[in-house]
């Protein structure tokens, strides 16, 4: 994410950048790691709820070619399931 000018220190889920106005009225959680009832208890009403199969990370035992192989991967495949929503979503 570095690479990508994208920094994960400290950082909490947040909503993307505005693209619409319309867009407000949906609600979508994404679930990148197992199951949404892993986390949730109940989804709240009108909520869309998604499930990402997403390549796992690499494990502190790789190497660093193929650690960062692995995360270009995880990049492309999330980059890749945000525009599939967001080319659903808007229509």
């Amino acid at each position: 994410m570095d690479a990508r000018g994208i920094g994960l220190d400290d950082e909490k889920p947040r909503a993307l950048d505005e693209v619409s106005d319309t867009l407000g009225q949906f609600h979508v959680i994404v679930s990148l790691e197992g199951p949404m009832g892993n986390y949730l208890d109940e989804i709240p009403f009108r909520t869309v709820v998604l499930h990402w199969d997403i390549p796992s990370p690499p494990g502190a035992d790789a190497a660093p070619e193929e650690a960062t192989a692995r995360i270009e991967d995880i990049y492309k495949a999330i980059a890749h399931e945000v525009r599939e929503l967001m080319e659903t979503l808007r229509g």
